[in-house]
């Protein structure tokens, strides 16, 4: 027989005595799985549909509300990558495993933290193809009945949803410029509340759109120079009031001078309409 060469006798023994002395290293080490990156961060490489696809297909009986939320996020990343003549909204919401993603929503909504709803809420509504989609009539009815704990922010975001809607005469806009009205005093974020004003314009009293004007006035030179979307807001909010209050207009103007050189058309387009 031929005899095993000493340094092999030597290294088997030694992984035997490793083996026997820490099994359960051995074992981790042995069934330790390809990919250990939580799944966050593997969504976060998807460079396309496709990948993200696969990878809830993999992974839909694990997923958490945070999860289905962030796949929810990536998808419409991946498409405002995209140019106008390559976005294909309609592929991604036909595909099966977004129907699969559409589920999960369905089934873990409630448990999603504030930001994550509203956010779900908003992404659904770019891909939704029928006018009422059960997944965003479920996230509304949610979102109102967590309502009073949205930070100005949140309630901005939520409001775009309803106004995508076209929700501006409903109660729950109403609802929305009640708790606008009863925040003012304390409301320091200018941004968040030239959406907001937009989209309550049409339920607010006359006194209403003055405390706004003022608010407005005091708050503006807490925002930079090159907030553009900040300025247009304010001019469509005077607009839908009928408001021509000069020197607030006058301020909004001088933001779309600075910044002129950096527009594209499309912009220029959008302010000069509001202007009309």
């Amino acid at each position: 027989m031929k005899k095993t060469p000493v340094f092999l006798e030597s290294l088997v023994t030694n992984m035997l005595r490793l083996r026997a002395i820490c099994p359960f290293s051995w074992r981790v080490f042995q069934f330790r799985p390809i990919s250990c990156e939580p799944l966050i961060i593997q969504m976060n490489k998807c460079t396309d549909e496709e990948q993200m696809f696969g990878f809830i297909e993999r992974n839909k009986a694990i997923l958490s509300e945070k999860q289905v939320g962030c796949a929810f996020d990536m998808l419409w990343k991946l498409q405002k990558q995209k140019t106008s003549l390559l976005k294909n909204a309609e592929y991604v919401r036909d595909h099966p495993q977004f129907l699969t993603l559409h589920n999960l929503a369905t089934n873990k909504f409630k448990l999603m933290n504030d930001d994550t709803l509203v956010n779900v809420l908003y992404v659904t509504q770019q891909f939704a193809g029928e006018a009422h989609d059960p997944l965003v009539e479920a996230l509304v009815t949610e979102a109102w009945r967590r309502l009073e704990r949205f930070d100005i922010k949140l309630l901005s975001e939520f409001s775009s949803c309803l106004a995508d809607q076209h929700l501006y005469f409903s109660p729950l806009m109403g609802k929305i410029a009640d708790i606008v009205h009863r925040n003012l005093e304390t409301t320091q974020d200018l941004s968040s509340l030239s959406v907001l004003m937009v989209n309550i314009s049409s339920l607010i009293s006359r006194h209403f759109q003055q405390q706004l004007v003022n608010k407005t006035e005091l708050l503006f030179d807490t925002i930079d120079s090159s907030e553009v979307n900040v300025a247009k807001s304010i001019a469509k909010f005077l607009r839908n009031v009928r408001y021509r209050y000069q020197p607030l207009l006058e301020r909004c103007n001088n933001v779309f001078l600075s910044n002129v050189d950096h527009l594209d058309l499309d912009s220029i387009s959008k302010i000069l309409s509001v202007y009309k």
